[in-house]
């Protein structure tokens, strides 16, 4: 998987074996339809942090979401049609024991929405929070 942005539009690419939807090569062919993204540098403290998306009924989606000042929040995500999105088995990684902490989590066959938002367990909120969506 990688990222590229500079001041413009946000591409990222996938790469890897599977197997079809259909499980046998001849399913319907997957590609990443979009993706938003929202971060603030300003230092405020953040307890959830939202980034709008529209999506189609069915899809798969999948969120990575940082923040960087505790090493030990356990931060969930939801969505604006209400679904609880399950994470990932990589679980939650931290650059050192104080943070920055991420995470990603996924819904599959999703309901339509229009927004994801990180909630975070920290008190008095974390900063440097992001959230990008594919």
């Amino acid at each position: 998987m990688s990222f590229s942005a500079s001041n413009g539009p946000q591409l990222a690419s996938l790469s890897g074996t599977g197997v079809s939807s259909s499980g046998g090569g001849g399913g319907t062919s997957r590609a990443v339809a979009q993706v938003q993204n929202n971060i603030d540098t300003s230092g405020t403290a953040f307890t959830s942090f939202s980034v709008p998306i529209t999506t189609q009924p069915g899809d798969l989606l999948v969120a990575f979401v940082r923040e960087s000042s505790n090493g030990t929040d356990n931060f969930t995500v939801t969505d604006s049609a209400g679904q609880m999105w399950t994470p990932t088995t990589s679980g939650y990684n931290n650059e050192s024991d104080t943070g920055p902490r991420t995470g990603m989590f996924y819904v599959a066959n999703s309901t339509a929405v229009t927004s994801v938002t990180v909630n975070y367990t920290t008190a008095g909120g974390v900063i440097k929070p992001g959230i990008m969506v594919m």
